[in-house]
């Protein structure tokens, strides 16, 4: 809001000015004012394509890996699978919010297209660090997870002892 003010003070003030020099003056500061104002819009859009964080091969590795069912029967192997099928659940979440946030937003080169594009490039720095986060924990459950595939792989008779570890 300081800043809404700041601005409009800013133009209020060189319209002033400017009504006392003449209005030719007048509509080269206005001239000057779009100007300053559109390249700070185009300046925080960089920013916010320059914030984008190249996680969606990460999440398209993971979909891709916890596509397949367990193989198998036994008790160990459905609680495996039930894990499987809520990480796949997440990662598909979570490319569907990665997807949504490399779209950029429209902005408009005005005062409050200035103000909405700032509000917004700190909002979406926010949720890229939100979302890189959850994709860290949610490739970590996957190593988890591997790491009981691979035991189920190896021991197939030793599924009861292997489902009172897991739970």
């Amino acid at each position: 809001m300081k800043k809404k003010l700041t601005l409009t003070a800013l133009l209020c003030c060189l319209a002033l000015a400017c009504v006392g020099a003449g209005c030719k003056e007048l509509s080269k500061v206005e001239e000057a004012l779009r100007d300053f104002v559109r390249e700070r819009v185009e300046e925080y859009a960089r920013r916010m394509r320059e914030d984008q964080r190249p996680l969606e091969p990460r999440v398209q590795a993971l979909l891709q890996a916890l596509k397949a069912p367990v193989p198998g029967e036994g008790p160990l192997r459905d609680a495996l699978e039930e894990r499987r099928a809520a990480l796949l659940l997440e990662a598909s979440a979570l490319a569907a919010r990665i997807a949504a946030l490399s779209a950029l937003p429209a902005l408009s080169p005005t005062l409050s297209g200035l103000l909405r594009a700032r509000r917004l490039r700190e909002e979406r720095r926010a949720r890229w660090e939100e979302v890189a986060g959850l994709l860290e924990d949610l490739e970590a459950r996957f190593d988890e997870l591997s790491r009981w595939l691979a035991f189920l792989e190896a021991n197939p008779q030793r599924q009861q002892e292997g489902l009172r570890a897991l739970l």
